[in-house]
């Protein structure tokens, strides 16, 4: 099996707004990509279907693509596992599979268990749970054409980011 490069490092955050002024402040990064409230067909925790409410803002740092996760409702999910609501921190890695089922089954044989299945459409990312091992939590995205457009298009609006307005709105 060959493994993807990280992409991606995350962050819980209790105030996203907070959030991106921070990390422009402390690293120039930006121009964030913010959506609010995201709207999933389905989300299962830990094998139960649930209802979870998230914000989040993209951005690119470098090569590194940087997501701020705030988390509105008040049930279990992979963020709730690692924070409390009161509590914020690295979340996880996530990296392009380019055969998602056997990525996750690799991660399976590993010990490695599904924290979280998120659809929405024909797309399904997995979050692995991999914090006994190094910390945090492995997201696994299907490696789509869908999913390259959103990598590409964040990594374009911070080439040609003046460095002025920090929310993006196409």
């Amino acid at each position: 099996m060959e493994y993807g490069a990280i992409i991606q490092n995350a962050f819980v955050v209790n105030d996203l707004d907070a959030a991106m002024h921070h990390w422009h402040a402390m690293f120039g990064t930006g121009p964030f990509l913010v959506t609010e409230h995201i709207q999933f067909d389905r989300v299962v925790y830990r094998g139960a279907e649930v209802e979870l409410d998230i914000s989040v803002a993209l951005a690119q740092s470098g090569d590194m693509q940087i997501e701020l996760i705030q988390q509105h409702s008040d049930g279990p999910s992979c963020y709730r596992d690692s924070y409390a609501p009161s509590e914020e921190g690295f979340h996880h890695v996530a990296i392009l599979c380019e055969d998602h089922e056997a990525m996750c089954q690799c991660y399976a044989d590993a010990g490695i268990v599904v924290a979280t299945e998120i659809g929405s459409g024909d797309q399904r990312i997995a979050y692995m749970d991999a914090r006994a091992s190094i910390g945090a939590m492995v997201e696994l995205y299907p490696d789509t054409d869908g999913i390259r457009a959103l990598f590409e298009m964040v990594r374009g609006i911070h080439e040609g980011w003046d460095g002025k307005k920090l929310i993006w709105t196409p």
